[in-house]
C-alpha cells in the first residue's frame, strides 16, 4: 500500500466521528496492523484511496465507484469514502481477492473487488 494511503488510515482512526462506529474503527486498525506499505510498488491491481474500484457484494451486479480519503461534498455521486464499513474493507485488496464486508446493521456481506483503475 502506498505510504499515503497509509498515513491517512492512520489519521482516519484518530477522527473523532470514527471512535463512535465500532465496526468501522476495528476494520481500521485490522487493515493498518496487517497491510504492507512501502512508496516503491506496482500499485495497478490494487485499490487505493484515489483509484476506481468495481466490486460486487454476495454477488450481485457489479458497481463502481471512486475510492476517497476525503470527500469533497456529500453529493459526490459514485464516491466510496476510505473512513466508510465500505471504503475501509476495500482498501488495500487486490483485484479478484474476496473480504467480508460489515453492514451497519451488523451483518456480514461477501465483498469481491472485479477491477481497478487509477484516477489519475
Amino acid at each position: 500500500m502506498p505510504d499515503e494511503d497509509y498515513r491517512q488510515l492512520r489519521q482516519h482512526l484518530n477522527q473523532p466521528d470514527v471512535a463512535d462506529q465500532p465496526f468501522l474503527r476495528y476494520v481500521l486498525r485490522h487493515k493498518l496492523s496487517t497491510i504492507t506499505h512501502n512508496c516503491d510498488g506496482m500499485y495497478e491491481d490494487l485499490v487505493t484511496g484515489a483509484s476506481y474500484v468495481t466490486y460486487s457484494v454476495n454477488g450481485d451486479p457489479a458497481q463502481i465507484g471512486l475510492m476517497r480519503h476525503r470527500p469533497r461534498s456529500e453529493l459526490e455521486c459514485d464516491v466510496i469514502p476510505v473512513c466508510s464499513n465500505l471504503g475501509a474493507a476495500l482498501i488495500g485488496m487486490r483485484v479478484g481477492q474476496r473480504a467480508p464486508l460489515l453492514r451497519e446493521d451488523g451483518t456480514i456481506a461477501s465483498l469481491r473487488v472485479l477491477k481497478v483503475t487509477s484516477a489519475a
